[in-house]
């Protein structure tokens, strides 16, 4: 699957002439997954968040910085699952949080 995207979305290399790569592994390059994979986790949660405030402000900006303030003033004091629940967040471990997303992401997608 990642050799399938990674040809779609990189046309224009060849690595044809290189077996590793060639055989879609070009992301095992990519140290960050071995040496820090928490650090990965961590940024894809963050982006699930940042998305939703975005979706959010969409609809009703003062409503979305207000839980944003909230979500910061929160942050090391609780849980992040807690932080979640208490702003009013969807969390990124249920499937309708990627739901909601994607709706949001694609209207706006269809407008341009």
């Amino acid at each position: 699957m990642y050799e399938e995207m990674y040809r779609k979305y990189n046309p224009y290399i060849d690595y044809s002439d290189v077996p590793f790569e060639s055989w879609g592994c070009t992301w095992q390059n990519t140290m960050v997954i071995y040496a820090m994979p928490f650090y990965l986790i961590d940024y894809a949660l963050a982006q699930t968040l940042a998305f939703q405030f975005f979706a959010e402000s969409l609809e009703d900006m003062d409503s979305a910085w207000t839980r944003y303030i909230s979500f910061l003033q929160k942050a090391g004091t609780l849980t992040f699952p807690e932080i979640i629940k208490q702003c009013g967040l969807r969390s990124p471990f249920d499937k309708d949080c990627f739901d909601y997303i994607y709706r949001t992401i694609n209207r706006i997608r269809e407008t341009f």
